[in-house]
This record gives C-alpha cells, structure tokens and sequence, in this order.
C-alpha cells in the first residue's frame, strides 16, 4: 500500500488557482458579452477552455483532499490521483504511470464515495456538463469549425 499523503500548502495554492483560473473565465465571458468588441468567438473559445481547467483543477483539489484516508483502496487511490494500478506480489499498488480518468467519471465517483449517494444523472446540470464537456472536446480537438 502506498503512504498517505498528508493535507498541506498544495491544497490551498491549487484551491487558489482553481479559482483564479475561473474569474479568469468570467472575464473572458463578460469581455464576449461586451457588444463592441469584435472577438467574440476567441473569447467564447478563451473562456469555455478556462472554465473546464477551472473544473478540473477544483476536482483536482478535492481527490487532494481525500488521499489521506486510510481506508481507500489502491483502485480509489488510482482514481483519485489518475495513476495505474497494477498487482505485485500479491497486492494491488498504485503506479507513478499516468492514467487519465474521464473527468464526469471522477466527479460520479468522488461524489459516490464521499457522500454515499449516487449523482443523480438525470439533473439539468449533468446534461449541461455533459454537453459543455463535448464542445470543450471540439475545441480542444478540432475536425471542423466550431461555434459557441
């Protein structure tokens, strides 16, 4: 089992940046509201991309919070810190090796795990990350010409 790593100063700088990068997002949307200003689409595309850095810093930040709890498994841990898990020697270990996790799949289990109720998927607001998260994937991987 890997040790558990304590809750300390990166908890708040990344809860801090998280949010700049948020307020930054919001300046970019209140700039593409702004009729005179002829660059609404880059700041559409600008404040749509922070958004989701924003998100998944904040998601960042609350697996963060969590790791230190004794009784998580290597598979929520890998979860958790997007990281391989493999067996060795009989025990399932957390790998220093990336494994990216669908971000709607970690906020579903976050929210499982720590609150002991399932998202309700039906809500407007999973629909809206869920449509939100396709145009950010447009954006971010390009195949034709995306409007906001």
């Amino acid at each position: 089992m890997q040790p558990r790593r304590e809750i300390g100063p990166k908890v708040t700088q990344i809860d801090a940046f998280a949010s700049s990068l948020l307020e930054e997002s919001k300046r970019f949307l209140e700039k593409a509201e702004d009729d005179e200003e002829p660059a609404t689409s880059a700041y559409l595309h600008a404040s749509s991309l922070l958004a989701f850095c924003a998100l998944e810093a904040h998601v960042n930040a609350i697996a963060d919070d969590f790791l230190s709890r004794a009784e998580l498994s290597p598979h929520e841990l890998g979860v958790m810190t997007e990281r391989e898990v493999r067996l060795e020697r009989g025990a399932f270990q957390v790998q220093s090796s990336f494994k990216m996790v669908r971000l709607e799949d970690r906020i579903d289990f976050l929210h499982a795990r720590f609150s002991g109720l399932p998202i309700d998927h039906s809500n407007s607001w999973w629909s809206q990350l869920a449509d939100a998260t396709k145009l950010r994937n447009k954006l971010t991987h390009p195949k034709d010409q995306v409007s906001i």
